[in-house]
């Protein structure tokens, strides 16, 4: 199985550090596609917002979200691998993430997940009314 990942849409901010390194951190909306069939023709599969570091351009490995730290030290209030972030860049790196949760495609599979939502709780409210009806309301005889 082949996979091929479409880029949707990328946001970013750029800080350097004072060790003169320069960081490159935000987020992107991917297409996750895969080919079932190694036939060229791919399906669509999802939906990923993706966080990304680079670290003088080079990329960090495993990275997958802010950490935030349980203990704090002066400055330092979360992690990126192994990116310290103090609060300024916390809130720096939430613009991107906005910007990128305002694509098109991404607030369509929003409003899907949620009718999908309202669907299964109207589903579980009338099951719960059928199990009372045929139970008389949980008695046993």
């Amino acid at each position: 199985m082949k996979y091929q990942y479409n880029t949707l849409a990328v946001s970013q901010a750029e800080w350097t550090t004072s060790t003169d390194m320069k960081i490159v951190a935000g987020y992107k909306l991917v297409e996750e596609c895969n080919d079932l069939f190694d036939n060229g023709e791919y399906a669509r599969k999802g939906l990923s917002i993706q966080l990304f570091a680079t670290v003088n351009g080079v990329s960090e490995p495993h990275v997958y979200s802010i950490e935030m730290l349980g203990k704090r030290t002066d400055t330092l209030i979360a992690k990126i691998g192994r990116i310290g972030l103090d609060a300024a860049k916390v809130e720096t790196l939430k613009a991107p993430l906005a910007e990128v949760e305002s694509h098109p495609e991404w607030q369509a599979l929003i409003a899907a997940r949620s009718a999908g939502e309202q669907v299964r709780r109207e589903y579980a409210a009338d099951q719960r009314r059928l199990d009372n009806v045929m139970t008389l309301n949980g008695r046993s005889f």
